[in-house]
């Protein structure tokens, strides 16, 4: 499984456990990192990061995965 991270600072990382020690407060803002779930792709954690607004050059580095969004016309 891979677990998405979101950083307190601005971005995503990702861990192939769930860890609690990525949540804790940090001792220089007081503010901590958010888990944002569980998931079997990389294509699923992309799609997230997508959702969220993530850069294309982040979801790429995170995930290793390039975006490509497109669109069909729907047949009346």
């Amino acid at each position: 499984m891979i677990h998405l991270y979101a950083d307190h600072l601005g971005g995503y990382y990702i861990a192939d456990r769930y860890d609690r020690v990525f949540l804790e407060t940090c001792s220089a803002c007081g503010d901590s990192d958010w888990y944002e779930g569980e998931y079997e792709t990389m294509e699923e954690v992309a799609l997230t990061m997508y959702k969220y607004n993530s850069s294309d050059e982040h979801i790429a580095e995170v995930t290793g995965l390039k975006v490509n969004v497109s669109f069909e016309k729907v047949e009346d």
